[in-house]
């Protein structure tokens, strides 16, 4: 890695040239790197599912820019949503799609979950906190929990039990390291 030092050429550059040199911004100064061999490296099953998610999103963009009146209806969008100013058509396209399509839950539907669980059970703060994280991730282990609210691994223990035993959560697995999920998607 290379630093580059006072040339106005290439200083703040970003990005790829060809597959060969990489230009990098890190902390405010420019560095040249050598382009990264990805050859060896082997995705795991949730990585291939969002690359083809974003493929799928990079079509669909696509499909926008060539149909006239789709590209009409996203100019409009960008054009009237201030959160949406200085996106282009093609990147405001990709993120409603990854939105849609997206396995993360939405905020609003999250706190409507929570809200429910709350009506429904007796929770803690700790607890509450735990099952909104449960929510948006779909899974949760002691070990998380104990981050999450930063507490002894006995407590989380307690916590935990105390949900399953009113059966707003059910364990998936057993042992070191068991496996939480909330009890209405078992």
């Amino acid at each position: 890695m290379a630093r580059i030092k006072d040339n106005l050429l290439v200083q703040g550059a970003q990005g790829a040239i060809g597959k060969e040199l990489v230009y990098k911004k890190i902390n405010g100064k420019t560095y040249a790197v050598k382009y990264p061999d990805m050859s060896r490296i082997e995705f795991n099953t949730l990585q291939k599912e969002y690359q083809n998610l974003f493929a799928a999103a990079i079509a669909y963009a696509r499909a926008v820019l060539n149909d006239p009146a789709q590209e009409a209806a996203y100019r409009k969008k960008v054009n009237n949503d201030k959160r949406l100013r200085g996106l282009s058509i093609y990147h405001a396209a990709i993120r409603d799609f990854m939105a849609k399509h997206s396995a993360k839950k939405p905020a609003a539907e999250i706190q409507k979950t929570l809200q429910r669980l709350r009506e429904t059970y007796t929770l803690n703060d700790r607890q509450e906190k735990a099952l909104k994280y449960l929510i948006a991730q779909g899974k949760l282990t002691n070990a998380l929990y104990q981050q999450l609210n930063k507490v002894s691994k006995a407590t989380a223990t307690r916590d935990l039990q105390d949900l399953v035993r009113q059966a707003a959560i059910s364990v998936h697995s057993r042992g070191a390291g068991a496996c939480y999920k909330l009890a209405a998607e078992a």
